[in-house]
């Protein structure tokens, strides 16, 4: 729609040279690592070899030698949980003594010694929206909760899931298992969304926001003994498995209005394939309880897995015919 790419670049290369920074970072998955790569090359055009460029994210963390070997502008890889190693890193400059890198030692790629999980999450500082243009990144939008237009900020409850899917490096980037922000952790930060910007809606973007039923029956009290689930409508994501009619209940009367399931395939044959842990059989049920408990259904599908055939392809379509979710999201 007419978007300028090279007026984008201007505008970073001008913010580089006035800023002059001592580190650039960026953060990459898989489909924008090619453009991470050549906005590193510019930012290394620009800045010289004094600054030190780091990327982490899915992708980096996932494959960081092979990463720094396609990017020659990069210094090195934060892999996994970045909060504390920035925080070592522009404390220090980037030296072989900061746990969870990878980064250049000649024609060699090292690995620092892996960095630890923060076991407890209420440790990580907030988000520093203060540095952000926040009346535009909470503008009334149609695509956080899809189709409707409010003014929306996504927080997470948690890091982390309970299942280790093949495709997914989610368990690279947060770690094993999953670790629980509180639920005044959580509050807190609704207050402050509220006071300051005034919004409508929240997304949470925990991987699945469920697997602690203390956990968010615990979220959903707070909503309710705020009042929030009079003001404030929110989504989250979950696993089939986790779709139990109780919960679901609690989840709609806190001011829910939207479920997201990777349902991903009608096919049991390529959920396994997935290791998934679960089935067609749950996914239809997790379906059903949610819409009888009067909430959106948002559905991920995966098509053209490996090993699938046009039987397997022949049943998610039914599936989604079948389920009529009210928000159908296929990814190749």
């Amino acid at each position: 729609n007419g978007g300028d790419h090279a007026a984008a670049d201007a505008a970073l290369l001008e913010q580089l040279r006035t800023f002059r920074p001592d580190m650039v970072g960026f953060s990459a998955t898989t489909p924008l690592i090619p453009e991470a790569y050549r906005l590193a090359a510019l930012a290394r055009e620009t800045l010289g070899e004094d600054v030190i460029l780091i990327i982490g994210g899915p992708h980096a963390t996932a494959l960081p030698e092979q990463t720094l070997r396609e990017c020659s502008a990069l210094d090195a890889v934060g892999i996994g949980e970045g909060e504390q190693t920035l925080v070592e890193l522009a404390s220090s400059g980037l030296t072989r003594e900061i746990a969870g890198l990878a980064l250049r030692d000649g024609d060699e790629i090292v690995r620092t010694p892996k960095r630890a999980f923060q076991r407890e999450p209420d440790r990580i500082a907030p988000p520093a929206w203060d540095l952000f243009d926040m009346d535009y990144h909470t503008s009334a939008n149609p695509w956080m909760l899809r189709w409707l237009n409010r003014r929306t900020i996504n927080l997470r409850a948690s890091r982390g899931c309970p299942n280790v899917c093949t495709f997914c490096a989610g368990h690279l980037t947060a770690g094993p298992g999953v670790r629980y922000h509180s639920a005044d952790y959580v509050a807190d930060q609704i207050r402050r969304a509220k006071d300051q910007w005034h919004i409508e809606a929240i997304l949470f973007d925990d991987e699945t926001l469920a697997s602690n039923e203390e956990h968010l029956m615990a979220l959903c009290d707070q909503f309710c003994r705020e009042g929030w689930n009079k003001t404030l409508q929110w989504g989250s994501c979950l696993r089939v498995d986790q779709a139990r009619p109780n919960l679901l209940a609690a989840m709609k009367n806190a001011g829910c209005v939207q479920i997201e399931y990777g349902l991903e395939s009608g096919s049991d044959a390529m959920l396994q394939s997935l290791s998934k842990n679960s089935s067609v059989e749950q996914n239809l049920a997790a379906v059903k309880h949610t819409r009888e408990a009067g909430l959106r259904i948002f559905g991920n599908f995966m098509l053209g897995l490996p090993g699938e055939t046009k039987a397997d392809f022949e049943k998610t379509v039914q599936f989604i015919r079948q389920t009529r979710c009210d928000v159908v999201s296929p990814a190749i």
